[in-house]
């Protein structure tokens, strides 16, 4: 599975084409580089692709490694498929997959059917990165499987909460995604546009 999710970044970075948009973000913990998060987004006529991928180097009690990809794809404004896998220094952590079949999403966790929704999903966690939520107030987690809520808090920033009450917060500029503060349990880190 490394060999495939290192495969897709190689990928992500040799192949995007000039009209893709690509976002790249420092990630600072204690006001230090320890990593990058790198999105894609490609856009045809009928579907929308993204891909991400973070990065994290630190030593936080331990050695800290963490690899998170994800891959979303939507079709006609809907989501179609979404992969999410996260390693913690080596280890598989999360591996999820959320399908659209038949009109109802199947949510995989480590392969195993988790459950399933009915409902249409138009905005989804890694949306946030390329787009203002001036207008959402509930999105999918791809990582979950379930719903957070955003609530603008100020001019052009957001708050999302997570189902387990985690808060992180969105700052927009003109539109376009400027900074994250990430709280991600046990460590709260930072996310910064690079120039």
């Amino acid at each position: 599975m490394f060999w495939i999710t290192f495969f897709e970044i190689l990928m992500l970075g040799l192949l995007a084409a000039p009209n893709d948009e690509v976002i790249l973000f420092d990630v600072i913990l204690r006001d230090k580089v320890v990593g990058e998060l790198r999105a894609v987004k490609t856009t045809t006529a009928t579907q929308t692709t993204y891909h991400s991928f973070t990065n994290i180097r630190t030593s936080f009690i331990t050695k800290l490694e963490v690899d998170y990809t994800t891959r979303v794809v939507y079709r006609e404004g809907t989501l179609a498929d979404a992969k999410v896998d996260i390693s913690v220094n080596g280890r598989t952590f999360t591996d999820t997959h959320t399908k659209l079949v038949n009109g109802q999403y199947q949510f995989f966790k480590s392969g195993k059917l988790e459950k399933t929704l009915d409902l249409p999903i138009r905005y989804s966690s890694i949306q946030l990165i390329f787009e203002e939520p001036s207008l959402i107030a509930r999105a999918y987690s791809e990582e979950s499987g379930g719903f957070f809520t955003i609530e603008k808090t100020e001019r052009n920033i957001y708050e999302k909460v997570n189902s387990r009450g985690k808060k992180s917060i969105y700052e927009y500029q003109n539109r376009a995604l400027k900074s994250i503060d990430l709280d991600a349990g046990l460590i709260s880190f930072e996310m910064v546009l690079k120039d």
